[in-house]
């Protein structure tokens, strides 16, 4: 549902007023992301995912997972990696985080 709010918030800022155009466009599109995961089943696939998941890797650490695939995808305040400060934070999770959706 997040990219569906990022996508409504950029076309309502060039549809209507910036300001007022892009907040409804948000709004609107989180609605629209939230009834396509349930429509096509995604709540339940990911529900499921974490379910098996959090035997091997922990409950502290599943609930950090969210935080990493939004780091990997380049929507994070900080783009400094600890382990490899020549990349960008967002290339390095990015490697690590989708073995996970597979």
């Amino acid at each position: 549902a997040y990219g569906c709010s990022e996508l409504g918030s950029q076309i309502g800022g060039a549809v209507g007023p910036p300001v007022i155009g892009s907040l409804v466009g948000s709004l609107v599109g989180e609605m629209v992301g939230d009834k396509a995961m349930d429509k096509t089943g995604m709540n339940e696939m990911v529900t499921k995912a974490g379910d098996k998941l959090v035997p091997v890797i922990g409950q502290r650490n599943m609930n950090k997972l969210g935080d990493m695939t939004m780091t990997a995808f380049g929507y994070s305040d900080s783009e400094v990696c600890v382990c490899f400060p020549c990349l960008p934070a967002s290339q390095v999770l990015l490697v690590i985080t989708v073995p996970f959706f597979f």
